[in-house]
């Protein structure tokens, strides 16, 4: 087989597809968000049962061996830090700490166009903005696409490792919250 020459793609299909590219992922940004939701969600139920556990073993406190509330205890205190770091973890997936953000973005090639801040700290008035985006060429859109498409990738990855996080602390959660569970089932029966 022929070996094909690779032709270059030229500017305009460059900035349609930095366009696609950007669209697909805030898709997933918004996939991501509503799994970390769904994380926050299960974190909340887990809570809860917590609540219940400490409330039978302190409702129930003398038919409970001294071991049983011991375990039961200290259980629901392991559960309950891996709850609360699932949760900021969580929490700090969806929000984009603005801080953090805005000293790292201060590194790269200014996003005209694609971020509200530079764009409007960049240009006094709207005439100056009208000027400069009714002379802008093709390569400074693309690079503003290219930079902008850039920070959407860093920040999409922190986010899903953040998610990953979360989901490992809530499973982690659910082992010492199963023994007092069991514990307390047994007792039941």
């Amino acid at each position: 087989m022929p070996k094909q020459e690779l032709k270059p793609i030229d500017n305009e299909k460059l900035i349609e597809i930095v366009f696609w590219f950007i669209k697909r992922n805030d898709n997933q940004r918004y996939a991501i968000s509503n799994r970390a939701a769904i994380v926050l969600s299960a974190d909340a139920l887990l809570l809860a049962g917590i609540i219940f556990l400490i409330d039978k073993l302190f409702s129930g406190m003398t038919q409970y061996t001294d071991f049983e509330r011991v375990t039961i205890f200290i259980n629901s205190i392991i559960t309950f830090v891996f709850l609360i770091s699932s949760l900021i973890t969580a929490t700090t997936g969806i929000a984009n700490v603005w801080k953090k953000s805005y000293q790292w973005h201060k590194k790269l090639p200014k996003r005209l166009l694609f971020y509200a801040r530079p764009t409007i700290e960049t240009f006094n008035n709207f005439s100056d903005f009208r000027n400069h985006f009714k002379n802008i060429n093709y390569e400074q859109l693309l690079d503003y696409g290219i930079t902008d498409f850039w920070v959407i990738m860093s920040h999409l990855h922190r986010r899903y490792q953040k998610l990953r996080w979360s989901i490992r602390l809530l499973t982690f959660s659910l082992i010492p919250f199963s023994i007092s569970f069991c514990i307390l089932l047994l007792r039941l029966i």
